[in-house]
């Protein structure tokens, strides 16, 4: 375990995504979900504690998270795993490069998560020290921005998001893309989209912090003529995909609308 600064983004961020379970009701649910947060900073474990203990978080909550360094997990499972690799753009190059290097925080701590792995850290400078941190960092996405508006500004994965279909509809005037999208933001919940799997490519993968992954797929309407080829895919796609655990959905343009307008 390394006793090097503490990383502060990486706390707050900690707290607010903690704090965005808990609005959830991820500890309030049954069954009742464990956290494991994972830092090969010592420092960092007892600030992360601490703000566990005044922060105002209730005992249920409390008693439902273990913080520790990467050995707290050898041999155990807790259903969410939160992981702080502690790299740094401001921390010595020695430092980052010592960090990458805990080879437990990659194994012993990924292979902890029973339901989901969040990892809350530095992307460009994981990528840029390299090692195993690299590796992870390759799968994140930039969170979205917004204009003085509130309109969402176009970035690479807002193109991604939109392809992720096939463009044949992204010049629609009721393209349903950028509202899902904006649901699935809106929930809280950790997506992907355009992502491979299995040998096939997903539209959208999510994982939900209640428990389960989703492969959301989006279908021509009802009304629409569709080939036995296009059928068969789809229900070898989602035999593969039921069987590395998934569950698939399938939903038409006009049913995200519909549920975009509820809000």
């Amino acid at each position: 375990m390394h006793n090097g600064t503490v990383n502060e983004a990486e706390v707050k961020e900690t707290e607010k995504l903690i704090r965005s379970w808990i609005d959830q009701g991820v500890f309030r649910s049954l069954p009742r979900r464990s956290v494991g947060i994972a830092t090969p900073i010592s420092g960092q474990a007892d600030q992360i504690r601490e703000l566990l203990k005044r922060g105002a978080f209730t005992d249920n909550v409390r008693e439902r998270i273990s913080v520790g360094a990467p050995d707290l997990f050898v041999g155990r499972q807790v259903d969410f795993i939160i992981l702080l690799p502690g790299l740094s753009s401001d921390a010595p190059d020695a430092l980052n490069q010592a960090l990458a290097g805990t080879e437990d925080l990659y194994h012993d701590v990924v292979g902890a998560a029973r339901l989901g792995l969040h990892i809350i850290g530095d992307r460009d400078c994981c990528l840029e020290t390299g090692g195993l941190c690299a590796a992870l960092s390759g799968f994140a996405e930039d969170a979205p921005t917004f204009d003085a508006n509130g309109e969402l500004i176009v970035d690479e994965f807002e193109i991604k998001f939109d392809n992720a279909f096939g463009n044949k509809q992204a010049e629609a005037p009721l393209n349903p893309w950028p509202a899902l999208r904006q649901m699935l933001i809106d929930a809280g919940y950790p997506f992907q989209s355009n992502v491979s799997e299995g040998g096939l490519q997903l539209a959208v993968r999510l994982v939900s912090p209640l428990g389960g992954r989703y492969n959301i797929e989006i279908v021509a309407p009802l009304e629409a003529i569709r080939g036995d080829h296009e059928l068969e895919a789809e229900r070898d796609h989602d035999r593969i995909m039921m069987e590395r655990g998934y569950h698939v959905v399938r939903l038409t343009p006009t049913e995200i609308l519909e549920k975009n307008n509820w809000g």
